[in-house]
């Protein structure tokens, strides 16, 4: 979820070479969102509950973190992208 304008985030999206769905907010942000912190990442479960939040640059490439992602899809029975 983009706070910014959907034309400027798939702009972002296709230099990094990845096909993401882009879904931008209208209205007021949830509270539950808020944070200080940029970039900060949520990870939503199939129910829409905040399953992971992360906040500051991660390693998206370390083995560590991509571990944790593949055993929450796991977690939620989601198939991980390998």
């Amino acid at each position: 979820v983009s706070i910014g304008s959907r034309e400027a985030t798939k702009e972002a999206l296709s230099m990094l070479d990845v096909s993401l769905p882009v879904y931008v907010l209208e209205g007021e942000r949830p509270k539950v969102y808020e944070t200080k912190t940029l970039p900060t990442t949520f990870v939503l479960s199939p129910k829409g509950k905040i399953a992971f939040r992360y906040g500051g640059i991660a390693r998206w490439d370390d083995p560590a973190v991509a571990a944790y992602l593949r055993a929450l899809a796991a977690e939620y029975a989601l198939t991980p992208v390998p």
